[in-house]
């Protein structure tokens, strides 16, 4: 995928953007003949929820998922990635070692929210200091809720985590706007 993506940019950056387009559809079409499901209208969060729904099936690890019609266009591609990936990821390793391993993504419009949230089991509670997660995963620092934090606040959005007998449940809220902050 990142060889694909690289060449796509390589055919915009000399100017070749009909090519560039051609080739986005080609690939398109590639990730159709996979038979990728489609949560959403997003195409970059497709792939990552169909990444991590296939990495979860390796590992043991139903998620389910269940989004609404939600509408991220005002959102960096990018930023969408290093949300939904983080937070599927850790859920997904989180989940491996519950008795029952499960991951559930939802989305919806509430109000003027976009309100998304991945929950899933787990062996343990974390340990929670100042209402943020501290991993508790040897060597690990525990930055990707801090990236998922730093990607939301760029569209004043702010996240919860809830923690429950062997479950564990983030939820983000973003307003529907059409603006994003400057990453400066």
């Amino acid at each position: 995928m990142k060889n694909h993506l690289q060449a796509m940019e390589r055919l915009y950056q000399t100017g070749e953007a009909e090519k560039g387009r051609q080739y986005g559809d080609d690939l398109r079409q590639l990730l159709n003949s996979f038979s990728q499901d489609y949560y959403t209208d997003n195409r970059v969060l497709n792939i990552v929820i169909n990444d991590k729904a296939e990495r979860g099936r390796m590992s043991g690890v139903p998620v389910a998922c269940a989004l609404n019609q939600i509408d991220l266009s005002f959102m960096k591609e990018m930023d969408i990635t290093t949300i939904f990936a983080n937070l599927l990821d850790n859920a997904i390793e989180a989940a491996c070692e519950a008795r029952e391993p499960w991951t559930k993504l939802k989305a919806d419009n509430v109000r003027d929210f976009i309100v998304i949230s991945v929950e899933n089991s787990m062996k343990k509670s974390p340990a929670l200091n100042e209402s943020w997660l501290n991993s508790n995963k040897e060597g690990h620092q525990g930055y990707g809720l801090e990236n998922v934090k730093r990607a939301l606040e760029k569209y004043n959005g702010h996240l919860r985590i809830e923690t429950g007998e062997n479950t564990f449940k983030v939820s983000l809220f973003i307003p529907v706007q059409t603006e994003v902050k400057n990453d400066g």
